[in-house]
């Protein structure tokens, strides 16, 4: 099927060059959208300006222009659509304030097919959209400051002519849709190690937190045993949209932030990233108040004898400490046995813990 990554947000946010850097990451064509209306404007009056673009975008403002104009502005919307559109393309990245519109999403659908879609929606601050249009516009920051009242008005207008879709994920800078992508969950790695785990041959229905779920490979494999709501949490919207396309239910958290984390899960998963988490016997407190059944964790252990073990960004605990907190938070815990890894310099164990 076809992916479509859809980059919206109201002008000067920094959606072109975001779209332009990420199709080349990825080798895709990059369109802009807002091309067609550039259009469709210069033929509705030969005074274009800014403003009149999303006057245009505008489906109310658009219903009160004559009959006839309406359906030439159709017309050639489409047309410009089908001449914009890479049709032999499977892959694009696609930007524009208009691009989350009804309208424009089901004549992209016409005339593209089916396709999976990804929307990243940059929503700045006000200081940092003015600093964005500053550069726009050759306007001095300091000048457009003095009259921020009115341009706070204007990102008001602006924002409440863009329509959301369902479901999306925000980025308070253009810049922050840039993360780390590698393939770390994959045959011969991932597979053995849910061998490892030893989790029943049918969930029946139970659901699923996979907390750190990376591309969801995890998740998946307790939908294929009959789980019921599955839900993969990470802070990468990359691998959230692997996880995605497996059907999982996705929140994009990042782990620190545990307390956001409220909903009770029959099932909870913490595979390879305890070690990533600043208080980590808080950590496991709270996640034992949201576990009905059982919380299953793979955890690194420090091998220098200590209770911890610092090896870059990482903080891995001992086996001992690991223990005492388990036991402090369930009334049964179980030592399944050692896990795969990635690399040479640790060791990981598996431990099953459950409220009696």
């Amino acid at each position: 099927m076809k992916h479509v990554f859809y980059i919206f947000g109201i002008t000067a946010t920094g959606k072109t060059s975001a779209s332009k850097k990420l199709a080349k990451l990825m080798s895709m064509p990059c369109i802009s959208l807002d091309d067609v209306y550039l259009r469709i404007n210069c033929f509705i009056s030969d005074n274009f300006n800014e403003q009149q673009l999303y006057d245009t975008v505008d489906e109310e403002q658009e219903r009160k222009y004559p009959e006839h104009i309406k359906q030439i502005i159709n017309k050639k919307r489409i047309f410009y659509y089908s001449q914009l559109l890479p049709a032999n393309k499977e892959n694009f990245v696609v930007e524009s304030s208009v691009c989350t519109k009804k309208r424009d999403l089901q004549i992209i659908e016409n005339i593209i097919g089916e396709h999976f879609k990804t929307f990243l929606y940059i929503d700045l601050s006000i200081d940092d959209w003015l600093r964005f249009l500053s550069i726009k516009s050759g306007e001095c920051f300091e000048k457009l400051q003095q009259n921020k009242d009115k341009w706070i008005e204007q990102y008001k207008v602006l924002t409440n002519k863009l329509e959301f879709p369902k479901f999306y994920y925000t980025f308070t800078h253009s810049q922050n849709i840039f993360t780390e992508y590698n393939e770390y969950q994959k045959a011969g790695f991932t597979d053995k190690k849910w061998q490892l785990l030893k989790m029943p041959v049918d969930f029946e229905k139970s659901s699923v937190l996979d907390l750190g779920t990376n591309s969801g490979w995890i998740a998946n494999y307790c939908k294929q045993q009959n789980s019921g709501i599955t839900t993969g949490v990470d802070f990468n919207w990359r691998y959230l949209e692997d996880a995605r396309m497996k059907g999982i239910d996705v929140v994009k958290l990042d782990l620190n932030q545990f307390s956001e984390l409220n909903t009770c899960y029959d099932y909870i998963f913490c595979l390879a990233m305890l070690h990533y988490i600043k208080d980590q016997e808080k950590f496991i407190k709270h996640i034992s108040t949201i576990t009905k059944k059982q919380f299953v964790l793979e955890v690194p252990i420090s091998k220098n004898g200590e209770d911890f073990e610092i090896l870059g960004n990482r903080k891995i605990p001992s086996k001992a400490i690991v223990e005492s907190w388990l036991n402090s938070c369930f009334e049964k815990v179980e030592l399944i046995g050692p896990s795969i890894s990635p690399d040479t310099y640790t060791e990981r164990l598996i431990y099953k813990a459950e409220h009696l």
